[in-house]
């Protein structure tokens, strides 16, 4: 005779079945929403509210949780245990969310030893807030720290935030959220202010199922992930990522740091990378930093990639450095989504490559059937020297690992290099331009001399232009001089919540060749460069080369983190309102950019506005800038 093995959530709801029956009988079918406070002083026979709580974690996993309950646990204590919720808990979306929180002073920390923290099954309308979870550690944990999990054929689940919380000690993932078996996912996800480390394969996790793009409206910011150090048992794939994030429509990350990754990754196909998306639609990665992370077995280790299946996708304002892959890459593993219209611009890029001599940006292609098509790498600061290399490979500016490619643009980059390095390589491929095209970078040996690796190895910039590179409608392009950086090769560690453009050391200075020397990407390709460099000075109609748009005086005051101006809600839908500190800030005008530069909406301040309309915008991701002739505001909004 078989034996019927049933599922763990239908054991559990059976093995509580007699408690949950008195429960309902005295509470009368919680047809309203409830607070259930829990306290190490208190009672699991109590009633659990705030005067008689309950002691343990046990009665939240016998109950059935209805939209808008809240959970408080006492700060500062720690509860052993897990909380699992089905399909049959929360659900109300963000409206009437379930809310996971602390009360008391100091956070609460549950200690989920060898198993998961919360697991949340085919249910979403969840706030988990202002708690710290905790497991036994690899290897003896083989669990995620909070999974969110569907494989339901409904449609979307609709709202999840985690905030505030540390979540360490997981064999498999610090934060989950997949689906398996259905294309439906999650949507209106916002992950922020959490501290994810000490977990094997990755530190923040989202994955969807094949290559549908499964989730959306994802926000992540100020969330910091380190020493998420890989499973050394794990070889089917990559493991020791910082965040990843996969089949997503919608996608903004923001204001992160990733640190100290991947190193014992053991899969032999590739490796982790800091912060990364992959089979991801209209993606940005901003205002982030990514450093000191590790390949582990063999490749990748980088800072930042926009890899297979991606569309529309930004990499934009990142610091990367001393990561053994590349500080910034397009990668196409294969995804049955096209890889098009993507873009790496404006970010710095301090001694990447510092394993297997790839370059401190790099791009490959699997095949001739996946290429990176349409896509553009432009403003960015390239420094590599050959100091702390973990092998004998010397790095590269970039690096192209084959030729499938199309309609690739890579200009008005500063690649700045130590030690007599190459500026380029393509493996001995004479790389065509209508496959990629360099038009316009400047390109600076400190050595003094000028390698360009391709089909063969050029020592000049005009012996390159044989190749067809760096000329374009019969002009020649490019520069060979010194940039005039402020201090290249000693940017340090910026560190997540302080200002990335405190990253002085790669300022041009006011004699630099970069000056006013970049080509007009919008006239001769179409490409609108956005409107701020990775500084936040706005962009002149005469274009820099490199990360920074000099200016000679700097009058208005820009930035991410001074924070004098909020919105809320965001994501938001139909609208959002604004609050500022008037005592020291007075706005006067509010525009709205697409994330491609162009202007939306203007709004003439009047203190008597609160609350714009957005109604009229269609879902994604949009820049506002609200100020006055002396101070400016940007901040991001997504539109659901």
């Amino acid at each position: 005779m078989n034996k019927l093995v049933l599922p763990f959530h239908f054991l559990l709801r059976v093995k509580n079945f007699l408690f949950i029956f008195s429960i309902l009988i005295n509470h009368s079918f919680y047809l309203q929403a409830t607070n259930y406070y829990i306290n190490n002083s208190g009672n699991d026979s109590n009633n659990g509210d705030i005067n008689n709580p309950w002691e343990t974690l046990t009665n939240i996993n016998s109950i059935q949780i209805i939209p808008g309950d809240s959970i408080f646990l006492a700060g500062g204590q720690t509860f052993s245990g897990n909380i699992y919720l089905d399909n049959l808990d929360a659900g109300g979306g963000s409206g009437s969310p379930v809310v996971f929180n602390t009360y008391g002073n100091g956070r609460a920390s549950i200690y989920s030893d060898n198993s998961f923290g919360f697991y949340l099954y085919n249910t979403a309308g969840i706030e988990i807030r202002n708690i710290n979870l905790s497991g036994s550690g690899y290897p003896q944990n083989n669990q995620s720290g909070i999974l969110f999990y569907c494989d339901s054929n409904l449609s979307n689940l609709e709202y999840i935030r985690i905030d505030s919380c540390d979540v360490s000690g997981y064999g498999i993932h610090g934060i989950c959220l997949l689906n398996y078996f259905t294309p439906y996912g999650y949507s209106n996800i916002n992950f922020s202010y959490l501290n994810v480390f000490n977990n094997a394969r990755s530190g923040v996790t989202i994955s969807g199922y094949l290559d549908y793009y499964s989730h959306s409206n994802v926000l992540i910011e100020q969330v910091l992930s380190h020493d998420n150090f890989g499973d050394s048992t794990y070889t089917a794939s990559h493991s020791g990522n910082g965040i990843v994030i996969g089949g997503t429509d919608t996608l903004l990350i923001q204001n992160c740091e990733a640190y100290h990754n991947g190193i014992y990754n053991r899969h032999a196909g590739g490796g982790p990378v800091g912060i990364w998306m992959w089979n991801t639609r209209n993606g940005i990665i901003q205002f982030c930093e990514s450093h000191h992370n590790f390949a582990g077995l063999e490749a990748d280790g980088g800072g930042f990639d926009i890899d297979g299946g991606s569309q529309n996708c930004i990499l934009q304002y990142n610091y990367s450095h001393d990561n053994e892959g590349a500080g910034l890459a397009f990668f196409e593993y294969g995804s049955s989504n096209e890889f098009i219209n993507n873009t790496i611009r404006y970010n710095i890029s301090q001694n990447d490559a510092r394993k297997n001599g790839i370059g401190g940006i790099s791009l490959w292609g699997v095949d001739s059937l996946h290429r990176i098509k349409n896509s553009f790498i432009y403003n960015n600061t390239i420094f590599v020297d050959s100091s702390n290399l973990t092998d004998n490979n010397l790095p590269k500016g970039f690096s192209f690992y084959n030729d499938n490619f199309d309609q690739v643009l890579i200009a008005n980059n500063i690649i700045y290099v130590d030690d007599n390095l190459s500026f380029t390589n393509t493996y001995g491929l004479n790389i065509d331009t209508s496959k990629v095209r360099l038009a316009n970078n400047l390109y600076y040996s400190s050595g003094g001399q000028f390698q360009y690796s391709w089909d063969t190895l050029y020592t000049s910039i005009n012996a390159f232009r044989g190749t067809g590179q760096e000329t374009f409608q019969s002009s020649s392009y490019g520069i060979e001089a010194d940039p005039f950086l402020t201090q290249p090769g000693i940017g340090g560690t910026i560190g997540i919540g302080n200002d990335l453009t405190t990253l002085i050391e790669y300022q041009i200075l006011p004699n630099s060749p970069a000056i006013n020397a970049g080509i007009n990407l919008d006239s001769l390709f179409g490409i609108d460069p956005g409107f701020i460099d990775y500084y936040t000075n706005s962009l002149s109609s005469t274009a820099d080369i490199g990360a920074h748009e000099f200016q000679i005086v700097t009058s208005i005051q820009s930035t991410e983190h001074s924070r004098a101006f909020s919105i809320y809600p965001n994501p938001a839908e139909n609208s959002f309102r604004f609050v500022f500190d008037a005592t020291s800030f007075q706005p006067e005008k509010l525009r709205i950019y697409s994330p491609d530069g162009k202007v939306i909406k203007t709004v003439l301040f009047d203190h008597e506005i609160s609350q714009i309309d957005i109604s009229d915008l269609n879902e994604g991701i949009y820049f506002i800038i609200i100020g006055n002739s002396e101070q400016e505001e940007i901040l991001t909004l997504i539109k659901k």
